[in-house]
């Protein structure tokens, strides 16, 4: 199963990190409350909430062409509970639980 979520972070990976900007509102310096991140066409490839820095509740990434890509929470900047992982048509590929 690592295998297969491995192979699928893999592939989805470029998508994200080729996203050009990110926005949201810092305080002391660390990130809080609602960010989005955009691929350089203008579509969003990640939003979520921070607290104190740390991603906090659901995180959602889109695929470029603005389709979901991935859904889930994380708890103190780690991945919980149940994520599940999408292709560009939409079509769920893989739940994972991250307990």
């Amino acid at each position: 199963m690592k295998r297969i979520i491995s192979l699928f972070l893999v592939a989805i990976l470029p998508y994200i990190a080729t996203a050009e900007t990110c926005k949201g509102e810092t305080k002391d310096g660390l990130k809080v409350g609602n960010w989005k991140c955009y691929y350089a066409n203008g579509n969003v490839s990640q939003e979520g909430n921070y607290v104190l820095g740390k991603k906090s509740g659901v995180w959602r990434l889109y695929h470029d062409n603005g389709k979901i890509a991935g859904e889930g929470n994380y708890v103190d900047d780690k991945e919980q509970g149940k994520w599940k992982f999408f292709d560009e048509d939409g079509n769920m590929m893989l739940e994972q639980d991250f307990g």
